[in-house]
């Protein structure tokens, strides 16, 4: 067997959910960071990841593993399983989807809870808004983690230029 790569069409399709998604991202930013301040009073607990790091360094690192890992295993693993095992059982296709997105979201959130109740909410909204557009872009993986990455860089440019700490990079 070989392995059939999609159709140039879709690869552009993907690329074009990511780079508007990220528009949405950037414009949803501050209104996360705001109801985080609003449902949470502690200041974050974590210092500016990689600030003894280059940042270089600190771009592969979110690349790989809060793009890349992180995606394959919320987007394609925890969301589609909880999903699949939620229709097999009688929910609705959407509802059951839906439902993949919130656990995903919940287990990020308890993920990042090491960087304080802030930081642990932004990400879970982050997380929801990345399981949208797994969803809105057909199940696109590669626009997903493109947008994370993207958004990921964006994040740790602005913090290093402000320097500043970051509670809640990107969320997976």
């Amino acid at each position: 067997m070989f392995l059939v790569l999609p159709p140039l069409r879709w690869w552009l399709e993907s690329v074009a959910w990511a780079f508007a998604w990220l528009v949405v991202l950037l414009a949803y930013r501050p209104v996360a960071y705001r109801l985080a301040a609003r449902c949470f009073d502690t200041v974050s607990r974590t210092e500016r990841a990689g600030a003894n790091v280059s940042a270089g360094f600190e771009i592969a690192r979110a690349w790989l593993l809060s793009a890349i890992a992180a995606e394959l295993l919320l987007r394609f693993l925890l969301v589609q399983g909880v999903a699949f095992v939620l229709w097999r059982r009688g929910m609705p296709q959407s509802a059951a989807a839906a439902t993949g997105v919130v656990v995903a979201a919940a287990v990020t959130g308890a993920a990042h809870r090491a960087r304080g109740p802030q930081a642990a909410f932004v990400a879970a909204q982050f997380s929801l808004l990345y399981g949208l557009l797994y969803f809105a872009s057909g199940r696109s993986l590669p626009a997903v983690v493109l947008c994370h990455g993207l958004f990921d860089t964006i994040e740790i440019v602005r913090a290093r230029r402000a320097r500043t700490p970051r509670t809640g990079l990107g969320a997976g």
